[in-house]
């Protein structure tokens, strides 16, 4: 065998073993015992002998691409490019034994879809070879939506296998139209490497947004690392990263993340405040109290996240947000609290939940927590509690959105008797509503 196919007959050995040992198989739901299936002499010998068929035909293939020479895999490859047997391996194989004319015959096609299709498999073989060449091979391509594919597809492969290689790619590739982020593998082999990476990278950099996920990977393993590291880094601006390293060391240490919160300059302390809010582990009063340290542009955007992150499963839960709410300045965000607030009423009491609708301060409040409370009635025993409600509430409490929620969840026939027990004014709404149904 020629060396450079040393490495090659190494990885078609583990693909076909991968192949033929581990073959996909679908999940049906929990595994459950099951007794052993014997197949008859019959059945057993055409299984074995279409296995054995099926893996003479891979290794006829694997043995015919590898001696083929490089004007040779073009024509090799279109001829079974529309079969779904070894396209695959052949993909592979052609990118381990000649990245260049491989990726030079994918341009010469001028089909974006074909781009993407080969070109994302191509990529990754090349990239853990070399990631230069293959980057520069993703550069050339000018249309967008393949060129943002194509690319991300070389970083997050140099990523798995060499973070620091994969930050210096990512620190150039700037400009993406078509992005999306998650945690990733890579995140977890080196987290604290991730994230001072990532947090180096320049600010336009869409890569950053990986932060939001890399710093929950190190708080996990050394949170105090973690908080070490935040005392010497000021807030950045328009960036949530800094906050959620915040909400994700307290979730591990709270009384350490808000020691390190409370020793950081103002603009900074803002951010870690509210990141160490947002984590849901801090007391009622002492909520309140550090809300009292915030300045006021961020006061209320704090209190939101801290309200959004508190459980709402019980009576005494649901009261003990409701009093934060309470203290909390009037904001468009608050009219989403206001929604998870009126779906943890619907299903601890709901009459209790009306009298918390009414005590709120605002009418848009008002409208929005009743209409939530609407969408989540069940059963006929709060479909009439919701009835008592619109005929006593003044009009300004009710809304279109009301009215919808309860008829969209209501059974057909039971929609004229429900508008029946309504003053008239509220049932000429309610029927209104419902011939736009």
């Amino acid at each position: 065998m020629k060396p450079r196919y040393l490495t090659l007959g190494c990885a078609v050995a583990g693909f076909l073993a991968g192949y033929f040992l581990h073959a996909p198989r679908q999940i049906a739901g929990p595994v459950e015992e099951t007794k052993e299936v014997r197949l008859s002499p019959r059945k057993a010998q055409s299984h074995a002998e279409t296995s054995d068929v099926s893996e003479i035909r891979t290794t006829s293939l694997v043995d015919r691409a590898v001696s083929l020479s490089a004007d040779q895999w073009p024509a090799f490859f279109e001829a079974r490019m529309n079969s779904s047997e070894g396209t695959r391996l052949l993909e592979r194989l052609w990118a381990e034994q000649d990245p260049e004319g491989f990726w030079a015959w994918l341009k010469s096609r001028h089909d974006g879809n074909a781009l993407t299709r080969y070109g994302q498999e191509l990529l990754r073989v090349w990239a853990m070879a070399d990631p230069d060449a293959a980057m520069n091979a993703a550069n050339q391509i000018t249309a967008k939506q393949p060129s943002d594919i194509l690319r991300r597809e070389v970083i997050e492969t140099v990523l798995s296998n060499d973070l620091q290689k994969g930050l210096e790619l990512a620190a150039k590739a700037l400009d993406f139209n078509y992005f999306s982020w998650g945690p990733r593998e890579w995140m977890k082999t080196d987290p604290a490497g991730a994230v001072r990476g990532l947090a180096g990278l320049p600010a336009k950099s869409e890569f950053r947004k990986y932060l939001d996920y890399a710093v929950r990977e190190w708080a996990t393993v050394d949170s105090k690392g973690m908080l070490e590291w935040l005392k010497k880094q000021a807030a950045p601006d328009r960036e949530d990263w800094y906050a959620k390293a915040f909400t994700a060391a307290a979730a591990v240490d709270l009384s350490s993340a808000l020691e390190v919160a409370n020793s950081m300059d103002p603009v900074s302390r803002d951010a870690a405040i509210s990141g160490v809010l947002a984590s849901g582990r801090v007391s009622e009063n002492q909520t309140i109290e550090l809300l009292g340290q915030l300045t006021a542009p961020k006061r209320s955007q704090a209190m939101y996240l801290a309200l959004d992150a508190l459980p709402l499963e019980n009576t005494a839960q649901i009261e003990s947000a409701t009093r934060l709410l309470s203290a909390s300045p009037l904001n468009r965000n608050m009219l989403n609290v206001v929604e998870d607030f009126g779906r943890a009423w619907v299903n601890c009491d709901i009459q209790r939940g009306f009298t918390w609708a009414e005590s709120l301060p605002d009418s848009s409040m008002r409208r929005g927590a009743l209409a939530s409370m609407a969408s989540y009635a069940k059963g006929p025993e709060q479909f009439s509690a919701l009835a008592a409600q619109a005929a006593r509430v003044p009009m300004l409490d009710l809304s279109n959105e009301f009215f919808e929620n309860i008829l969209r969840s209501m059974p057909d026939d039971q929609e004229d008797a429900w508008i029946a027990r309504l003053p008239k004014d509220r049932a000429e709404w309610a029927r209104t509503v419902a011939s736009g149904k």
